[in-house]
């Protein structure tokens, strides 16, 4: 007998949006590195911008994937 609770709780939700956001992050920072960008010369909002879109696909794929 399965007794295992498919869907999602409150735990894997909040789990889901650290790896998200963790990631976005190193892939920015990996991106800005890689092209010899300087983050001081930046436009600060579209780095906020890019985070916040890059970190939402990111969950939404983990979340998904974790129904």
């Amino acid at each position: 007998m399965n007794t295992r609770k498919c869907g999602l709780d409150l735990e894997k939700i909040i789990v889901c949006a650290c790896i998200a956001v963790f990631a976005s992050i190193g892939i920015i920072f990996m991106l800005l590195s890689l092209l010899n960008i300087d983050i001081y010369s930046c436009n600060l909002t579209l780095l906020v911008l890019t985070g916040s879109v890059v970190s939402g696909v990111i969950w939404t794929i983990l979340l998904c994937r974790n129904c």
